[in-house]
Parts: C-alpha cells; sequence; structure tokens
C-alpha cells in the first residue's frame, strides 16, 4: 500500500466522498461484510488485496483471517513473496511464520529462482536468511550475488550502507 492516502472530496451535494486509490470495490464489499458480521470468503485470489486493505484500514480481525489463511495454505512456490509482502505490510506474526517455513531443511535451489523475492526482503530478514544453516545457495559466491543484487535492486543509498 504504498504511496497511497485517504483522498477527501465533497460531492455536488457537500457530502464527503471518500477515495482510497489503492482499494478497489470487490475488496472493499469483503472488508464491509467482515464489518458487519457477515461471511465472507478468503482465496488464492483475493487474500494479498485483502490483507493490504485491512492494514491500510486498521481492521485488524480481516487482517488476522488473511495471515490465517497464508499460514494455512503456504507452499515452496510463494513463500518468498508472502514473506515480502508480511514484511511490507509489517504483519510480524506472519513473517516469524515465514521465515520458520523458510528455514525448514530441505531448502536449496529454489532460493536461487527466487532471487528477486529476496531483493524485496529487509535488511534484517535477508541477513536472517543468508545465515541459515537450511538454505542452500550452493556456494558462498551464490550468497554474495543475492547481497549485491538486493544492493543494487534497492534504495541505493541506503542499502549501500549496509554494506559498510
Amino acid at each position: 500500500m504504498q504511496g497511497g492516502s485517504l483522498q477527501r472530496q465533497f460531492s455536488s451535494e457537500g457530502h464527503p466522498v471518500y477515495d482510497i486509490p489503492e482499494v478497489d470495490a470487490d475488496i472493499l464489499q469483503l472488508i464491509l461484510q467482515a464489518i458487519h458480521g457477515l461471511e465472507y470468503e478468503i482465496d488464492q485470489d483475493n487474500v494479498e488485496a485483502l490483507l493490504a486493505a485491512s492494514n491500510y484500514l486498521a481492521i485488524n480481525s480481516v487482517q488476522s483471517s488473511c495471515c490465517d489463511y497464508l499460514k494455512l495454505n503456504m507452499q515452496d512456490h510463494d513463500c518468498w513473496r508472502t514473506l515480502c509482502v508480511a514484511a511490507h505490510l509489517g504483519c510480524e506474526a506472519l513473517c516469524k511464520h515465514m521465515m520458520a517455513f523458510i528455514h525448514r531443511p530441505p531448502r536449496g535451489a529454489w532460493v536461487l529462482r527466487m532471487q528477486t523475492a529476496l531483493q524485496a526482503l529487509p535488511k534484517g530478514m535477508l541477513l536472517d536468511v543468508l545465515c541459515s544453516k537450511a538454505v542452500d545457495f550452493g556456494s558462498e559466491s551464490r550468497a554474495f550475488q543475492v547481497v549485491l543484487t538486493w544492493v543494487a535492486t534497492g534504495d541505493t543509498i541506503a542499502s549501500r550502507t549496509y554494506l559498510r
């Protein structure tokens, strides 16, 4: 939910109208259903958008449900993406769960296939992954390549300070 903000405008009748650019109508409908105690469905197609919107709107019950869904449906092929989303949104419990999932052996070459996802991790999480004995990069030079790519693709000034 980067860069977005709640925008207040006024209708022709003078009533306030709020626009939330990152939340589409379908996701907002699900959140309203949750607020009113109605059933709503979380699935693979809407979980990330619903998690981001519930985080943005501070709807803790929906955020918790989305995190539970992601924990229960975790797969090797999407664990890095989920970790990045959780880190970006500040979902600490989901981050801890994801790190535990990633550190479970065996983990090997699939780490390298997810190198672009690793680039989106915050520094602390990247260090945890790099230092994990359960994650095998194949060689020190490959691990170093991940770090260099992380530095090159991130906030250049901030990431370079970590190399000192």
